[in-house]
């Protein structure tokens, strides 16, 4: 079974399961009490459009998903479609 660390994701691409490229992992928040994944810190793709209902948080231009919608993390980060709703802004 191969491995992947936290170290050697940013950078890696983040796609939705319908496929969508949508940016650039450049961190994970952990809670520092219990350890636990709170969020992957993506930078969005400039062409990648997304809705904010309360899914997402947006801060300086990045986007936060829950730790809880990524769905595998090798060469990509694959992230659940339903976290992220395509859309208008």
């Amino acid at each position: 079974m191969r491995v992947t660390t936290a170290k050697n994701l940013p950078g890696k691409k983040v796609i939705s399961t319908d496929g969508e490229e949508v940016g650039n992992l450049l961190d994970i928040e952990i809670d520092p009490r219990t350890g636990k994944l709170l969020y992957v810190l993506i930078d969005p793709n400039e062409n990648f459009l997304y809705r904010n209902e309360g899914k997402l948080k947006i801060e300086d231009n990045k986007i936060k998903i829950s730790f809880d919608a990524v769905l595998a993390a090798r060469d990509y980060v694959i992230v659940d479609k339903r976290y992220i709703l395509i859309g208008s802004n």
